[in-house]
């Protein structure tokens, strides 16, 4: 026998099958792959994954277990650029031309995926490539097998929720169903395992590629019965900027009115704050038609995902951890019950961000700084490179090489307990992107790390240095003018006037705290140019702003004009705010007065506090009574407690407090202090706000110390809300020799100085 005679029959065992497929794209599209494949004297799938992880410039990143399917599964691959990437590799493996191997199978993708049913059988899918979080390490069980790759579930009470919809899916009724919940607590697990009980025949589609919108928008109209639509992190379809999320909204709705496609099933997960940015009631401010699709969409579909497992669910999983050592070790070392956090690997990610080199943990930072102040989940490579420089102090960059930024990033992407580490590139790019470009490369912060972020840092302010890149980096309208409105609230008035500038032709509250603070700059000519444009396209809310804005100031001439400028756009009360806000006081229930606050929320128009004294007692400890009127009004939470209803308006207030209205806390506090309620209750609900992350809790708490006499305390508050962005808070200082320096270089941040009073432009 020839040695090539040999090496053959050496090498055919291992020889894939070529996969059976009828006539048509697909089989082109298998023959090719194939063909390349035994060109390449049939690699093993290992060989091909690893080759395809070495190269940054495809955009496909399948596994060995994709490779494989791509190659012998009978159904069409969901992604094409995985399809491009094994076909490049195995190209250059088969000395063929990669360019034309690429070019060929991405147009065979695209007609089989044309001509065929959307998605792949569900018995195919893979739960990591549908998002499902991967769990801690262990070790081997105790006879040596290997534990698989997802630990045992346990079902919970929304799982028999979840369970109703996904029996009438299989019963023949379309249906639709979103878990909402925090940070890794396991709804994507949840849905996948709801799918395993759907029969034979049913079908999964994951749109994804180029991107989430791009993807559902062009083939919802091909959808066909027996389907699931998986919208894991539903935002990224429902919640983007211009039309698309509207569009999708309407699309799903269609499809699933149409009954030639009957069933389909539509599964979906949100945070709270996105199921409450999505379904909430559109504001005066709002634009008229903002997520009408979407909140017709998910209405009703809302199933609650609990951060923690309660008493029956911890009793079931003691069961189930006899045979996974993973469960054993979340059963034994979670904390509070939240096993799915720790089975994704959160404490192992807090962990090794808190330990971390100085450049990692800087860029984390300001990954955390980005996300909790209004960016989206991927980060510019280009912003967190020159933010994060400014989150290190002299002595460390004096210690970094040139090479500190690769090294960084190495550190942050390592994984942790098996899980994706502290910052994970994104793969996918903007079709020809160059990639050289940093603006191009994108950064995303962990799930759990986000999470840990927004509460561990929201009493910190971010260095010059981070506004400074977002000025110069970020492009994006719905960020900037999320970043303009944080600027705006910390003091940071120049760069809010940049950034509200940038949008004022996508959003429309911009126009009019733009010109609230050119007229808080004197600026009377760039005031009239926007004012007559705002006039013209009859924008009655900048209007009223700019009315409310010059009484504030006291320029009763110009306030009036405005006003009747909003009367007649429609705002018919408009002159009595304006009388109001002239008269410079407000009365409350309580008989309190206050003096009216400025566009920035709960602050004097000017300070002069003579050093070691006070405000009268029933003064700013007492301002949140009408901090929020405009919102408290019908507030669920506020009803309650108004009804005397005190378990439920805190249960409400501490559902609104975690979708983001940390305000409902200061809400139930007002009208629990106007109804004399003890004071140490009152407080309670101030401190919970205050751990949401409310600015003005923290200066209200001050107000209420140094009433009663405990001026260190009030101190303390007023310099946390101080260092957080809330100058307001320094009316609660008092300074003496040992805080007195601290005090002086915070409130310069601010242009306030201290002379005997404190004063500066407010």
């Amino acid at each position: 026998m020839s040695g090539d005679k040999r090496r053959e029959t050496t090498r055919r065992p291992r020889v894939i099958a070529r996969p059976p497929v009828s006539a048509g794209p697909l089989r082109d599209l298998k023959d090719l792959l194939y063909k390349l494949y035994l060109d390449a004297d049939a690699p093993t799938m290992e060989a091909v994954a690893a080759a395809i992880a070495e190269d940054d410039g495809l955009l496909g990143a399948p596994s060995k277990d994709t490779v494989h399917r791509c190659l012998v599964s009978t159904e069409v691959p969901p992604n094409q650029a995985d399809v491009a990437a094994v076909a490049v590799v195995l190209a250059r493996m088969a000395a063929w031309d990669p360019n034309d191997a690429q070019a060929r199978a991405r147009d065979l993708w695209v007609q089989a995926r044309m001509a065929g049913p959307l998605g792949q059988s569900i018995a195919e899918c893979d739960p990591m490539a549908l998002e499902v979080h991967r769990a801690i390490d262990a070790p081997l069980v105790d006879d040596g097998a290997e534990l698989p790759r997802l630990p045992t579930y346990v079902p919970r009470a929304h799982d028999q929720k979840l369970r109703e919809v996904v029996d009438r899916a299989a019963a023949g009724i379309t249906g639709i169903a979103v878990l909402v919940g925090g940070s890794s607590t396991g709804k994507t697990r949840a849905c996948w395992e709801a799918v395993q009980h759907l029969p034979a025949g049913w079908r999964l589609w994951h749109p994804i590629n180029p991107s989430h919108p791009e993807a559902a928008l062009e083939h919802l109209p091909a959808i066909g019965p027996r389907t699931v639509v998986w919208l894991n992190e539903a935002q990224h379809y429902l919640d983007t900027s211009g039309e698309s999320g509207e569009q999708i909204a309407a699309r799903l709705r269609d499809v699933m009115r149409d009954p030639d496609r009957a069933p389909i099933l539509v599964l979906g997960t949100l945070w709270p704050d996105h199921w409450d940015a999505l379904t909430a009631a559109p504001s005066s401010g709002d634009a008229p038609h903002a997520h009408v699709q979407a909140r017709a969409l998910l209405s009703g579909t809302a199933i609650r995902v609990p951060a923690r497992f309660d008493e029956a669910a911890l009793q079931s999983l003691q069961t189930a951890s006899v045979g996974d050592a993973r469960l054993r070790q979340a059963v034994e070392q979670a904390q509070q019950g939240r096993i799915t956090q720790y089975l994704a690997g959160g404490p192992a990610l807090v962990e090794r961000y808190e330990t971390a080199p100085p450049a990692a943990r800087a860029l984390v930072n300001a990954a955390m700084d980005a996300r909790r102040l209004g960016h989206g989940t991927d980060i510019p490579m280009a912003f967190l490179e020159s933010a994060a420089w400014t989150y290190l102090d002299e002595f460390e960059q004096d210690q970094l090489g040139d090479d500190w930024l690769e090294k960084a990033l190495a550190y942050t992407a390592a994984a942790v307990h098996g899980v994706r580490g502290l910052l994970a590139r994104r793969r996918q790019r903007l079709p020809g992107s160059d990639t050289t470009n940093l603006d191009s490369l994108t950064y995303r912060l962990a799930d759990y790390l986000e999470q840990h972020g927004r509460l561990e840092r929201r009493y910190l302010m971010p260095p010059e240095g981070f506004w400074n890149a977002v000025a110069e980096h970020i492009h994006v309208p719905d960020y900037l003018m999320n970043f303009a409105n944080a600027a705006h609230i910390r003091w940071r008035k120049q760069l809010a006037t940049e950034l509200y500038g940038r949008v004022t032709s996508t959003h429309p509250k911009a126009l009019a705290k733009l010109i609230s603070l050119l007229i808080e700059a004197d600026k009377d000519e760039e005031v009239k140019r926007l004012a007559h444009m705002a006039t013209d396209i009859g924008d009655s809310f900048t209007l009223v702003q700019i009315a409310t804005t010059y009484a504030g100031k006291g320029v009763r001439g110009k306030a009036r004009d405005f006003a009747l400028q909003a009367i007649d756009a429609g705002q018919l009360d408009t002159l009595e705010v304006v009388d109001r806000v002239l008269a410079g006081r407000r009365e409350t229930a309580g008989g309190a007065s206050f003096e009216i606050p400025g566009d920035d929320g709960p602050r004097p128009r000017s300070v002069g506090q003579p050093l070691r004294t006070r405000r009268s007692p029933q003064d700013w400890h007492e301002a949140p009574v009408w901090f929020y009127p405009a919102s408290s009004g019908s507030a669920p939470w506020v009803l309650a407690e108004v009804a005397g209803r005190q378990e439920e308006a805190e249960r409400l207030a501490a559902e609104a407090a975690a979708a983001g209205a940390t305000w409902a806390w200061l809400n139930v506090a007002a009208v629990r202090l106007e109804a004399e309620d003890r004071a140490e209750a009152v407080d309670r609900l101030i401190h919970l706000a205050a751990d949401a992350g409310d600015l003005s809790a923290l200066q209200w708490l001050a107000g209420r110390r140094a009433a009663a006499g405990d001026n260190t305390e009030a101190n303390r508050l007023a310099l946390l809300a101080l260092n957080a962005g809330n100058p307001a808070a320094a009316i609660h200082l008092m300074f003496d020799e040992e805080g007195s320096d601290h005090t002086h270089l915070q409130l310069m941040r601010y242009g306030l100085t201290i002379e005997g009073k404190i004063s500066g432009p407010w």
